[in-house]
């Protein structure tokens, strides 16, 4: 499967989270069951928020996180992952230019 299509799914699932349309264990089972198979020792926007989220939902299953302090964490994500976009259209213009 495409890898944007993947990171899309992934953003659409978060953002529904995030909005309280579904809660904390119907995103955990649908994030880690659509998500198990993604390599996360690539160097990819997929892999970086895959690790991201895993790590955020693990901290809140062993009590290091409220629900409250997850959803502030993934919001955190939103504005990571407009940055990284911004970055790489930075990136890839400057070097068409350059080229």
């Amino acid at each position: 499967m495409d890898e944007d299509f993947k990171l899309d799914w992934v953003r659409g699932l978060t953002e529904r989270y995030l909005d309280h349309e579904i809660d904390v264990d119907r995103f955990e089972d649908a994030f880690i069951s659509y998500t198990w198979n993604v390599d996360t020792r690539e160097r990819t926007l997929l892999a970086h928020t895959v690790n991201f989220v895993t790590l955020s939902l693990a901290d809140y299953k062993d009590g290091e996180l409220t629900e409250g302090e997850l959803r502030l964490k993934l919001t955190s994500l939103r504005s990571r992952v407009e940055y990284d976009q911004l970055q790489v259209t930075i990136t890839s213009s400057t070097a068409a230019t350059i080229d």
